[in-house]
């Protein structure tokens, strides 16, 4: 049935957008020095992550009362992409 598809597909969503909390995390405390800048480092965190919160559910909604389902889905495989570019920062800067 499509409930199981739904339950099923969230699960999943659940593990790859949750499940880089820890990651996340790990990059953002590795990548600054001393007490202040921790402090610093994870509020910017806290703020951007808020923000996108809220914006996207109200971004993605629009496009996709605009323009249809699949162009919202494709601004989600973008902003998935594009998210991945501090991974490769990071994962260079670490060697």
């Amino acid at each position: 049935s499509y409930l199981a598809v739904i339950i099923v597909a969230s699960i999943i969503l659940g593990c790859f957008t949750k499940g880089t909390v820890p990651v996340i995390t790990t990059m953002v405390s590795e990548s600054v020095e001393g007490k202040n800048s921790f402090e610093k480092a994870f509020g910017l965190n806290v703020l951007i992550t808020s923000i996108a919160t809220v914006l996207a559910p109200v971004v993605l909604g629009f496009t996709s009362d605009k323009f249809g389902i699949v162009p919202a889905f494709a601004i989600s495989a973008g902003f998935a992409l594009v998210a991945t570019i501090p991974a490769m920062i990071y994962s260079k800067t670490s060697d």
